[in-house]
């Protein structure tokens, strides 16, 4: 059942006219109007206060509106939130880091024997890449300590490693400095 039919079904049931409706939402009732004929769709807040008036789920409200859910899915996962940028950086900054200290460092001077660190850098990416991380979101957001801990676990695991590939770095281009 389309989430139209079902808005226009329930607030009959309930016998308010659409402008009740528009009038207890703070919207227009032409919008009303254009959600039960399908030609719009409601936000997603404008649905939980549908389901609150009529005492149903959201499942129920919107089940089998695939338009909606589709709309609800989409709004989500463009949203980037400062939680996303700091996590998304750290990672993409620990990855770096791997890449820097056990790949390119051990290339340059001929030291790589052990490809276990590439299979490590190749299943962490694996890992990253095919993450749900819609979910992971959810868990960080219901649980901030345990966000704040996993960051500063994070952190407190690449700093040292991060330190360790600048300064080195840092030695070889002063030591090719120093020899031209």
């Amino acid at each position: 059942m389309e989430i139209g039919h079902n808005i226009q079904q329930r607030r009959e049931d309930k016998g308010m006219s659409q402008q009740d409706l528009a009038d207890y939402l703070g919207i227009s009732r032409q919008s009303i109007s254009k959600w039960e004929n399908g030609s719009a769709l409601p936000s997603f807040k404008n649905v939980l206060a549908l389901s609150d008036l009529f005492l149903v789920s959201l499942d129920e409200l919107v089940k089998g509106d695939e338009a909606l859910i589709e709309k609800f899915e989409s709004g989500e996962s463009t949203k980037i939130t400062p939680a996303n940028v700091i996590v998304i950086t750290t990672i993409l900054l620990g990855v770096v880091t791997y890449i820097i200290e056990k790949i390119w460092l051990h290339i340059k001077v001929g030291t790589i024997d052990n490809s276990v660190e590439l299979l490590g850098l190749v299943a962490f990416i694996s890992v990253m890449i095919t993450a749900n991380w819609r979910d992971i979101n959810k868990l960080f957001a219901k649980n901030r300590p345990f966000f704040w801990a996993m960051l500063a676990f994070v952190v407190i695991l690449g700093v040292p490693y991060l330190t360790d590939s600048i300064q080195g770095f840092i030695d070889g281009f002063m030591a090719g400095a120093h020899a031209n």
